[in-house]
């Protein structure tokens, strides 16, 4: 690896006075894969009775420098305004820590914007359970 900004000025003992101080350095660097991940996802939705319909998500993940795991996932939506969503992330992955997730969300329309507020809560065993609000406006 090289770069700019591994030239370095040192000083190679400091409890001493009389060495050369500022001494320009070249750091040195090992060379290492770049981390790349190979992922391939399905979906499939399907309307059903009375204005109901559902989404299934699963997607499974290669990645060079970890664990391969699956993401899972089911969105329930009623007339596409009102939805309920749970999933896992990273299943099969060592060390995990990111369980279940499950949310909630409504879309509303109002003057040519579309408006998402969606809630959503993820089991993160030692980092807790955090809960989250996101509001989406879209512009037409």
């Amino acid at each position: 690896m090289d770069g700019r900004d591994l030239l370095v000025q040192t000083d190679l003992d400091p409890s001493l006075e009389s060495d050369p101080e500022n001494l320009n350095s070249n750091l040195m660097t090992d060379e290492f894969d770049l981390p790349m991940i190979f992922r391939f996802g399905m979906s499939y939705s399907k309307k059903l009775k009375n204005g109901f319909g559902t989404v299934l998500a699963i997607d499974a993940i290669h990645p060079s420098d970890n664990t391969e795991s699956i993401n899972i996932g089911t969105e329930f939506n009623y007339n596409n305004i009102g939805f309920i969503r749970f999933g896992y992330r990273n299943l099969f992955k060592r060390d995990l820590e990111q369980k279940l997730s499950i949310g909630c969300g409504i879309a509303l329309n109002y003057r040519n914007i579309k408006y998402h507020i969606d809630y959503s809560y993820t089991d993160f065993e030692i980092l807790g359970s955090p809960q989250k609000i996101t509001i989406t406006f879209v512009l037409r």
